[in-house]
């Protein structure tokens, strides 16, 4: 069926989506809750249910239809709506299946917009002008259903903040971010924790010389084997507690001179239970005596890999003689 729009109301692009309304939620099992960010963005807008019921709206209050029978059904929204979905872990965030097409003006914030939609199967946002996006954290949080997103082509050179960007997207296998401007973020703390499908992520080109926290950026991300930093500046960064702890099949963290500027003291568990090779390990601990800070805690194990060789060894007595604690496989 085509419903005919109030052609003042039309800003140009559209959001399709599918919902099932007997999935959990806040609303009852016939109707489904459209959150919006409650304090920034335009709305104005129009919204054909999908089941005939054609509606237009101003404001940023939630919207509620009830469709009277339970089912699934597809709904477009036209006009402006430049402060997104805000689902934030609650409202009907469990309700929303699909994410068909989304053309409309994104406005300034992607935090928090689909966090907590694990139903979510499908995500079309590969065509999205993301110039004026500031923070995107928590963007895909918690959307375990999804196995693929393609964000390859998003202009992030104005991104403030990425934690928890992709946290607990546990069958996630593939994410190209290769080409992501990051200069302008401060946390890519949690970025990827728990995407235990993740097979690979090539952060190499990143800038990250904004960065102030790494913690907990990949922990759990059991089947990632390779990781490539020896590009990144991390003069500002704090913490990497728990960076890439129990990433089980990290075999080769290739560092360079990662940790050679670094101000952060705080890496306590942060190769915890990793499979890292001598010559990562060395690298991790060479790097960070190259720093020369003192007091800090420093946790690498996994196996019997995290033995360092007599290179390794020294720096890691230079560490300990600064006052760091250096935990290496237990000892």
């Amino acid at each position: 069926m085509t419903f005919l729009l109030n052609p003042f109301m039309s800003f140009g692009g559209e959001i399709i989506f599918q919902v099932k309304t007997d999935n959990p939620g806040v609303s009852n099992s016939t109707s489904f809750l459209m959150p919006l960010r409650p304090t920034s963005g335009t709305y104005n807008y129009t919204v054909e249910w999908g089941d005939g019921t054609v509606e237009s709206f101003t404001g940023n209050t939630n919207r509620t239809h009830d469709y009277g029978i339970a089912g699934t059904y597809t709904v477009r929204v036209t006009g402006k709506f430049t402060g997104n979905f805000y689902f934030n872990n609650t409202n009907d965030d469990t309700k929303i299946i699909k994410v068909l097409t989304h053309t409309l003006d994104l406005g300034q914030r992607l935090d928090n917009a689909f966090y907590g939609c694990s139903n979510l199967t499908e995500l079309n946002v590969s065509n999205w002008d993301t110039s004026n996006i500031g923070p995107a954290n928590f963007f895909a949080n918690g959307c375990s259903s999804l196995t693929s997103l393609d964000v390859s082509g998003w202009d992030t050179s104005n991104f403030t903040s990425l934690g928890g960007f992709i946290q607990g997207c546990t069958n996630l296998q593939n994410l190209d971010v290769s080409n992501w401007d990051t200069s302008n973020v401060t946390s890519f703390a949690a970025f990827a924790q728990s995407c235990t499908n993740l097979q690979s992520l090539d952060v190499s080109g990143w800038n990250t010389s904004s960065a102030n926290t790494f913690g907990n950026f990949m922990f759990n991300c059991s089947s990632i084997t390779t990781l490539d930093i020896s590009g990144w500046d991390t003069s500002n960064v704090t913490s990497f507690s728990t960076f890439a702890r129990g990433c089980t099949s990290l075999t080769t963290l290739t560092v360079g001179n990662a940790f050679d500027n670094t101000i952060a003291t705080n890496c306590g568990n942060a190769f915890l239970n990793c499979a890292l090779n001598q010559s990562s390990v060395d690298a991790i601990l060479v790097s960070f005596n190259t720093a020369g800070t003192s007091n800090g805690t420093l946790t690498i194990s996994g196996g019997t890999n995290a033995t360092p060789s007599a290179t390794g060894q020294a720096a890691t007595d230079a560490l300990r003689a600064r006052g760091w604690t250096v935990t290496l496989n237990g000892y």
